[in-house]
C-alpha cells in the first residue's frame, strides 16, 4: 500500500513538472516574436507612447522579466519561483 501511494506521489510530481515545463518553454520557443516590444509598439501605434527611449524600454522590461538571460537560467528561475515554500514579500 505504501509503494503505491509513493508511486502516485511521484507520478504526480512528474506531471506537474512536464506540465510547467511545457508551459515554460511553448511560448519561448514558438516563435521569434519579442513579447516586450510588440507590446510598446501597440502603445506607440495607438499614440499612447513616443518613439524616442523605446531601446532604453524594451532594455530595461528585459532586465526586470529576466528574459537578457540565458533560457535554461530563465527555467530555473522559473521552477524557483512556483514552488510553494518560496514566498517573496
Amino acid at each position: 500500500m505504501r509503494a503505491h501511494i509513493l508511486r502516485r506521489i511521484a507520478l504526480f510530481l512528474v506531471v506537474v513538472w512536464a506540465a510547467a515545463s511545457v508551459n515554460f518553454f511553448v511560448p519561448r520557443l514558438g516563435t521569434g516574436r519579442d513579447p516586450i516590444r510588440e507590446q510598446l509598439g501597440q502603445l506607440m501605434a495607438s499614440g499612447g507612447l513616443r518613439q524616442e527611449g523605446i531601446e532604453a524600454m524594451v532594455a530595461a522590461y528585459q532586465a526586470k522579466f529576466g528574459f537578457d538571460q540565458p533560457l535554461h537560467v530563465q527555467y530555473f528561475h522559473f521552477l524557483g519561483d512556483m514552488a510553494p515554500a518560496k514566498r517573496r514579500y
